[in-house]
């Protein structure tokens, strides 16, 4: 296929396509740069909201104690 355009393109319409496949690549990633910063700024965000539950003796991160289900005396 690239030689069929070769064929068919002139040298300024190869220009054009590859300015214009370039700049639709920085376009995309310039949005996943944008993207990634933003999730970034939500999980640190997150991260400052449970820096927040930290207990004061011992430094540790609050941590909700495991719900571990335990039987009824007489659950058969």
């Amino acid at each position: 296929m690239v030689s069929r355009l070769r064929k068919t393109l002139t040298v300024q319409q190869r220009t054009a396509a590859f300015e214009h496949t370039h700049r639709v690549a920085a376009e995309a990633t310039e949005e996943e740069r944008r993207r990634r910063n933003e999730k970034n700024e939500k999980l640190r965000a997150l991260r400052l909201a449970a820096d927040r539950n930290v207990t004061v003796g011992c430094g540790t991160h609050h941590v909700a104690p495991l719900a571990i289900p335990y039987p009824a005396k007489n659950w058969r």
